[in-house]
């Protein structure tokens, strides 16, 4: 198995939003969800310094996305996207992270850190070890910003012990209602 860890190109959205769909099921959000989730990856990085994507044997399987000063998103396209399916309570969910990073992010003093802004990996390959090179490249990149460290959002609909695992700290947590159901939405801390 070959892997490679490149930078983003625009044509890898597609791949992804496969990959995000598979994790966290955007499609029960109902009509408009490719168009919404492919903005969403778009705008994720176009708000970070730097996007990484592995590519298994040419095929995308995950992305890194980071950015070395702490930034609330501006999520503007997608804003408009929900409008243009108000029926879709995406809008709603986002908006309701949004809020909970926020409140994380303003409990905590998190001077020096970086943030992992998107980090997905495909469930298909969990196990090869993909996620720790993308963690190293991200590291990288912010350590090479100046950055002593990174925080991390995260909740119970991702693989968040995988963070623990890397000797990732939390530092708080906060519950919320996504897609109809309650999950715990965390903030990590990962020093270099």
């Amino acid at each position: 198995m070959s892997l490679v860890i490149r930078d983003f190109r625009p044509d890898d959205v597609g791949a992804l939003v496969e990959t995000l769909n598979d994790e966290w099921h955007f499609d029960l959000y109902g009509e408009g969800w490719e168009e919404v989730v492919s903005e969403y990856v778009l705008e994720y990085v176009r708000r970070s310094d730097a996007s990484r994507v592995a590519e298994l044997d040419g095929t995308v399987v995950g992305i890194a996305t980071v950015r070395a000063e702490v930034h609330e998103g501006d999520m503007a396209k997608v804003d408009e996207l929900c409008e243009k399916y108000p029926d879709n309570p995406y809008y709603r969910d986002q908006r309701t992270l949004d809020h909970a990073d926020a409140m994380l992010r303003s409990e905590n003093d998190l001077t020096g850190l970086g943030e992992m802004v998107l980090l997905i990996v495909s469930g298909r390959v969990r196990g090869a070890h993909i996620g720790r090179r993308l963690m190293d490249e991200a590291s990288s990149l912010l350590a090479a910003r100046g950055c002593t460290g990174m925080h991390i959002a995260t909740d119970t609909e991702c693989n968040y012990g995988f963070y623990e695992h890397l000797g990732a700290r939390r530092l708080g947590e906060t519950e919320c209602v996504v897609q109809g159901k309650p999950l715990v939405r965390y903030l990590y801390r990962l020093d270099f």
